[in-house]
């Protein structure tokens, strides 16, 4: 559970004091690491989410810039003009 959060959140010295600190208080500790983990990994699901996406719209913006250097290559290699890139 500390490993993921570690992965997931940066601030993980204050969250992993947090939990120590409240499995010692309270004498119900197995519902309350249930929760936390709980918590975690509902956490951990959105981070991953929220990096795919930006993934994502990065791939696009990589995808879209090399496809159109591609096209413009092409169009240059095939059509007998002055090149773009000279």
């Amino acid at each position: 559970m500390i490993a993921e959060w570690d992965v997931a959140k940066r601030d993980s010295t204050t969250v992993r004091t947090t939990t120590t600190a409240d499995a010692l208080v309270r004498k119900d500790a197995t519902s309350m690491t249930t929760m936390t983990t709980a918590n975690v990994l509902a956490r951990k699901n959105a981070i991953s989410v929220t990096t795919m996406i930006h993934v994502v719209k990065k791939n696009i913006i990589v995808k879209t810039a090399v496809t159109m250097i591609t096209a413009l290559l092409f169009f240059n290699a095939k059509v007998k003009t002055p090149r773009l890139f000279s």
